[in-house]
């Protein structure tokens, strides 16, 4: 059943495998700075920088690396901090082989500038932060959700001189990049070291409070809801409920908060269903807890959304692959003890571009398993969004505005599961969206 793709590693700064999978060490080495200087010099400084072009943020990647060249740290530094505030969360986790690093000029050749790497270096640097604000303004904003896209616009409206309160349900900032990012990719260090410019800050923040949307609306100017997706989903398929089969969110979150090795220890026979990059996140976190997970996408690798050296990485530790299969019935008494798969085949390609699954006919078989763990996706959990219009579930907006005037919505909350940096994206964006409402408002007020 299991099927382990075969793909060469280019890249040389991974720990060896032994080390990976038996302790929640980052996998991935950063570079050191001979090193890093070695890549600032192997830079083109291109008239006309593709790799800027890749990029979502469209970071000045090429001035970034000129500062390195001339020895200005501290200019480096400065310049990728005038984009998000947390741009180190970013310089880690980020797809560079298909954004920056894939749209440099030498990447035609195979010899991409490792600008990841360089971002990571500038980024980690323990530079004084001096956040900057402009001239107090008398209106006030409100942020649902404290993860990227909400830290990320509260912290740009601040720098305008804005009231900004962020509302958030769990009792520390992140979101994501906190609860659910595995150490070995995103440590606890790094994230505390990316999220501390806000305790520089006079951002109220009103932690271990979820709140609808309409106890708030009135208190403020504006509203941005940047509450991500935060109930999971399931395939409705039978013995869904029985004890054994749990969602991603809440293992992650269970191994994050230190509740996991005691909680997982006893599975023998785990599966985790999905082909993204969570389902990797989870996969890899299982073998670091002992286990031999296989993971069970309905597609073949090809069509796998994640990014392709998630599956490397996985597929190196040790995680085994049963592709082109699909859950349909979880059985057992009190608890999971067999799942039941179907074999499926590909036919033409769906709205996403990828090609549509299709069962196999009488290709059902059965294998043990004791722990099953669901890496489908999320969805809006829309209590908080009560008389928003909202489509397929998701917050349905025309540049960043709600069908109400005054409230702003980004993130996943809009588009579904999607990546930090393009939450980060959409902070930005939503913050200058927000800037020119008020700024109008006030200039109607006056006319």
């Amino acid at each position: 059943m299991a099927f382990n793709p075969t793909i060469k590693r280019k890249e040389e700064n991974y720990r060896d495998i032994d080390t990976r999978i038996s302790s929640f060490l980052e996998a991935k080495i950063p570079l050191k700075k001979e090193e890093i200087y070695e890549q600032c010099q192997r830079c083109l400084q291109c008239p006309n920088p593709t790799c800027e072009k890749g990029c979502p943020l469209h970071l000045p990647i090429k001035s970034f690396i000129k500062a390195l060249l001339d020895n200005d740290e501290d200019k480096a530094f400065e310049l990728i901090n005038n984009v998000t505030p947390i741009s180190l969360i970013c310089s880690i986790v980020c797809d560079y082989s298909s954004q920056c690093e894939g749209n440099c000029i030498r990447a035609k050749r195979n010899e991409a500038v490792k600008i990841g790497a360089i971002h990571r270096y500038i980024a980690s640097l323990e530079k004084p932060l001096n956040p900057k604000k402009n001239t107090a303004k008398s209106k006030k904003i409100a942020v649902i959700g404290a993860g990227p896209s909400g830290l990320t616009l509260a912290y740009k409206l601040y720098e305008e001189g804005y009231q900004i309160t962020v509302y958030e349900r769990e009792k520390e900032i992140g979101g994501v990049p906190h609860y659910s990012i595995p150490e070995f990719r995103l440590t606890n260090e790094d994230l505390r070291k990316a999220l501390r410019i806000f305790k520089e800050t006079d951002i109220e923040f009103k932690l271990g409070k979820e709140v609808n949307l309409n106890e708030i609306i009135d208190k403020y100017d504006a509203v941005y809801i940047a509450s991500g997706t935060q109930k999971s989903k399931y395939m409705g398929i039978r013995g869904e409920d029985l004890p054994g089969v749990i969602t991603s969110e809440e293992f992650l979150k269970d191994i994050k908060l230190n509740k996991g090795l005691e909680k997982y220890k006893d599975y023998n026979h785990v599966f985790v269903v999905g082909g993204g990059n969570v389902a990797m996140d989870v996969s890899r976190t299982l073998l670091r807890l002992g286990k031999k997970p296989t993971i069970v996408y309905r597609r073949s690798i090809e069509e796998a959304p994640c990014r392709k050296d998630e599956i490397l990485e996985a597929q190196e530790e040790g995680v085994h692959f049963a592709f082109l299969n699909n859950p349909v019935e979880y059985i057992g008494e009190d608890k999971l003890t067999q799942l039941k798969l179907i074999k499926m085949e590909l036919g033409e390609p769906d709205e996403s571009g990828r090609r549509s699954p299709q069962e196999v006919k009488d290709s059902e078989y059965m294998v043990d398993a004791d722990l099953v763990i669901l890496a489908i996706g999320s969805t809006l959990e829309n209590k908080h969004v009560e008389d928003i219009e909202l489509k397929r579930n998701l917050i349905l907006t025309n540049n960043y505005q709600t069908s109400n005037p005054k409230v702003f919505a980004g993130g996943d909350a809009v588009t579904g599961p999607n990546t930090v940096v393009h939450a980060v994206k959409a902070g930005l964006e939503a913050a200058d969206a927000i800037k020119n409402f008020l700024s109008n408002r006030i200039n109607i007020s006056k006319s």
